[in-house]
């Protein structure tokens, strides 16, 4: 049963709910106004639906959020700026979106990250360097963006990661062998 805008006022009135899970619902940007009540809610979900820039004002609202996953939606490099006042998120999903490099840089002030999932986004070099600021991030995805050697040479001094997913960029060989042989205690997916 797809759920949509009215079912999410009902969810809304759920104040004591933790978690949801609302993968390819039918919610529209209107739609999230209820979820701003959910002020205990610590992971949402709303991957594969319309939701955009528009609807991401309710969710910010989320102070208690630790996971955000918006995989597959029509958020794009305004709704950044939106989402950087969740200062608590440590998970955060923007694959399969429609941000680009230039967004980067309003994901700075979520310092508590230790997931982040960009793939296939169309994410080029020089918006990389915005990441910086991510000292706990463990487990990073760029697959099937836009980078190349430039990033990789960059993405050396991520010590601290786990995992590393580039596959699908335009990164060579060579810098993929470099990259991999700085980081032996990171798994690499080129």
């Amino acid at each position: 049963v797809k759920v949509g805008d009215e079912g999410f006022k009902l969810i809304g009135q759920l104040n004591k709910l933790e978690s949801l899970d609302a993968t390819d619902a039918s919610i529209t940007n209107a739609g999230t106004a209820p979820l701003a009540n959910l002020q205990l809610l610590r992971e949402l979900i709303l991957d594969i639906t319309v939701l955009g820039d528009e609807g991401l004002a309710s969710i910010s609202k989320l102070h208690s959020l630790k996971r955000l996953s918006l995989s597959a939606t029509r958020v794009g490099d305004l709704g950044l700026k939106v989402l950087a006042k969740l200062r608590g998120l440590e998970s955060l999903n923007l694959s399969g979106t429609n941000i680009t490099h230039v967004g980067l840089e309003f994901l700075k002030p979520l310092s508590n990250l230790t997931h982040l999932d960009l793939g296939e986004n169309g994410i080029r070099d020089d918006g990389i360097i915005h990441l910086s600021t991510f000292q706990k991030i463990q487990s990073l995805t760029l697959n099937y963006n836009r980078l190349t050697d430039q990033s990789a040479d960059w993405l050396k001094g991520f010590k601290q990661l786990k995992f590393l997913n580039l596959k699908g960029n335009l990164i060579s060989d060579k810098k993929k062998a470099e990259l991999i042989e700085s980081m032996p205690y990171t798994t690499v997916n080129t």
